[in-house]
């Protein structure tokens, strides 16, 4: 075991016989593994579990849910939406990042626990919460809490939480990667997980019209302030074009922050008119986990994103500018540098004037670096 479950956690799950499992919005590899691998331990032994998302998960981590598990619910379906026994809440404590199932979760009568990798709001709502930051991702607690109930480890539940770990771990290459990771993986993998089929389905199965987005995002990176900051844009009309949906576009930030010399990188998405989301990466001693706070986001020190409303991407790079000549002010830490993980959503979206960074400053709650 790598960490010891919360007891309340452990005895609210141990008793459920009628779960209801969530995660955030637009679930990547952790979120969407970590649910299917519960659901499947949970069934194992005799437990009703439904698993609903308010959106799909990118399609290279669609075949997790062989069962068919997942429901994915619309807004006008979610008041017609039974009550459960127990609802768990996986790879966050932030209700608001549930998007339309946050309603779900306010109004239902159910028992409401957390479990997460990411350091909890200080007013979160659930029942019980259960709160690693030091765990690479949520599959690894996971995987302690499947040990801890003793319920069995499928070799579907192992190649989900194998996905879960490396997601989030960026293959093991990140430096949120320790000897629990490679530990759990290797278990995982003497449980049934392949981790060459998963590969292959996580990194090389890219459409054509995903690997030509991706070409031109890398053509038209741009760099500011003598290359210490590097940004790329994606337009609607280019997913639009392309048939690509927005989920599709996990991993894309990640290229640019491979470019020498830049402490900074971020991926400008337009959602809608007016509305965009920034996915910032910091590969060295930049936390931007305090970038995306000013602006109601958060995420980890090395990798975080927020969400904001603009009349374009100018106005976009207008207000986090001041951010980075602020943060490339600050000296390097010492020591071991910040780990680095998958990106959280922010909690909510604001208009423009509401994140802008002075209103931020002023009426945001405040958040640790380490989220």
């Amino acid at each position: 075991m790598y960490f010891t479950p919360d007891a309340r956690v452990c005895a609210l799950v141990a008793k459920a016989r009628d779960v209801v499992l969530l995660t955030h919005i637009y679930p990547d590899g952790d979120a969407f593994g970590s649910q299917i691998a519960l659901a499947d331990a949970l069934e194992s032994r005799g437990a009703r579990v439904r698993v609903w998302n308010c959106h799909p998960p990118p399609e290279r981590i669609k075949f997790l849910d062989a069962a068919g598990r997942v429901r994915i619910v619309r807004p006008e379906e979610i008041p017609a939406l039974p009550d459960c026994e127990l609802l768990i809440v996986l790879d966050t404590s932030e209700p608001a990042r549930l998007g339309n199932l946050a309603a779900y979760l306010a109004g239902s009568a159910a028992v409401k626990i957390a479990i997460d990798h990411h350091i909890p709001p200080p007013r979160h709502g659930f029942d019980a919460a259960w709160t690693e930051e030091q765990a690479g991702a949520t599959g690894i607690l996971i995987l302690d809490l499947i040990d801890a109930l003793g319920l069995t480890l499928s070799p579907a539940a192992a190649a989900a939480l194998f996905t879960a770990i490396a997601s989030d771990t960026g293959w093991f290459a990140f430096n949120n990667t320790t000897a629990r990771e490679l530990s759990a993986a290797a278990r995982l993998v003497e449980h049934g997980a392949c981790p060459a089929d998963l590969y292959r389905h996580l990194k090389g199965a890219a459409s054509l019209q995903r690997t030509t987005l991706l070409g031109e995002v890398l053509a038209s990176v741009r760099e500011e302030f003598d290359g210490r900051f590097v940004w790329s844009l994606i337009t609607r009309r280019q997913m639009t074009d392309k048939g690509i949906a927005y989920e599709e576009l996990d991993g894309f930030i990640d290229e640019l922050k491979n470019i020498r010399a830049a402490l900074v990188a971020a991926l400008i998405v337009e959602l809608s008119d007016g509305n965009w989301k920034v996915s910032l990466r910091g590969p060295l001693h930049v936390d931007v986990n305090l970038i995306a706070c000013r602006f109601g986001g958060g995420g980890h020190a090395k990798a975080a994103g927020y969400r904001v409303a603009a009349p374009g991407v100018e106005a976009v790079l207008a207000d986090l500018r001041p951010e980075l000549r602020r943060a490339f002010g600050r000296p390097p830490p010492a020591g071991k540098p910040p780990r680095q993980g998958k990106e959280a959503e922010p909690c909510s979206t604001r208009s423009r004037k509401a994140c802008s960074p002075r209103s931020a400053r002023r009426s945001s709650p405040k958040r640790s670096s380490k989220r």
